[in-house]
């Protein structure tokens, strides 16, 4: 069954010396990043319609105007249009509650479970007709690649598999040339290149062969990578991140600015400032350093898991291991 809950965000607003509560709203004074803007944020809980407060997963859907929120109990969703949100668990459908990843691809929704992915059709999730395609049922993420080939990519703990709009199926492991079996993350950069992390190494697929890198990475655990629309490629480890700029591997951590050197996720927002998640807050980059951003009281100094940026409503969306948050940057 699905929950539909109303999150009444006007009528939970608090001052900013007074902290955040709920879902509500406040300004907030974050340093550079504010160049003499109004900042608010919002925070949400499943007192407001999340499934589960601990989030692993966010995914925004232009097509029904609204974000995919994927969580350790469900996966929901928060419609921009009315402020509702929408929840769904097992017996709407999916295979599993613990809800890894979610992806939106050429209009169609998707949600990786413990035990395999799901597609959303009307109300309910459908699971794959055919599960034997994936060479492990734990998918750990799930990217929809953009133009020009639209493809499908779903990361398992068993290896990688990329699914063409015409529904061909191909599946890449050790024995195809990467580095480790278990996917932590999947991005395409903008020559066609496809960058697998692992928790043993970074493989990045021309289209014909694999090129593996562990020597040069800070850590060997790759836990985020990221192609920026200015031809970077961002991948973060648990000793800090590596910037691909071309030829050049730029390499960044607490020193330049990271609140820590765990990076989780990355996102470029709709002003093309690119932000990093960490295990211990959230960071921007000016193209030279990284500078933190002050989170409201109650989530600041926790894990951020996810990012994803909303150009619809102009704001980032930010999870984290007890809650939602999103921050809007508006100009004066």
């Amino acid at each position: 069954m699905r929950r539909v809950i109303q999150c009444m965000v006007c009528a939970c607003m608090v001052t900013a010396l007074s902290g955040i509560t709920g879902c509500g709203t406040a300004p907030i004074d974050n340093g550079g990043i504010t160049d003499g803007s109004a900042d608010t944020f919002a925070v949400y809980y499943d007192t407001n319609g999340l499934a589960n407060n601990v989030i692993n997963d966010l995914a925004v859907d232009f097509y029904r105007s609204g974000l995919w929120v994927a969580t350790q109990k469900g996966i929901s969703f928060f419609s921009f249009k009315d402020s509702t949100w929408t929840t769904y668990g097992t017996e709407s459908g999916l295979p599993n509650l613990k809800v890894t990843s979610a992806a939106v691809n050429l209009g169609t929704v998707w949600a990786g479970t413990m035990s395999g992915p799901a597609s959303l059709e009307g109300a309910s999730w459908k699971e794959l007709p055919d599960p034997g395609v994936l060479p492990n049922t734990f998918v750990t993420v799930i990217t929809s690649m953009p133009e020009p080939d639209y493809s499908l990519w779903f990361g398992t703990r068993g290896g990688a598999v990329r699914r063409s709009t015409t529904g061909e199926w191909s599946t890449f492991t050790v024995k195809e040339g990467l580095s480790y079996n278990d996917i932590t993350s999947i991005a395409r950069d903008k020559s066609g290149n496809i960058w697998v992390g692992t928790i043993h190494g970074l493989n990045i697929f021309d289209g014909a062969k694999w090129t593996v890198y562990i020597s040069s990475l800070p850590d060997a655990a790759v836990r985020a990578v990221y192609a920026d629309s200015f031809g970077s490629v961002w991948v973060g480890t648990s000793s800090g991140m590596v910037e691909y700029r071309g030829s050049q591997q730029l390499r960044y951590g607490t020193f330049d600015g990271l609140p820590s050197p765990t990076v989780n996720d990355f996102v470029e927002d709709f002003n093309r400032v690119v932000w990093a998640a960490t295990d211990f807050g959230i960071a921007w980059f000016d193209g030279k350093a990284w500078t933190k951003l002050n989170l409201p009281t109650q989530v600041e100094g926790l894990q951020i898991t996810s990012l994803a940026s909303d150009a619809l409503t102009k704001s980032l969306w930010i999870g984290t291991t007890s809650g939602l948050v999103r921050y809007r940057h508006t100009v004066k």
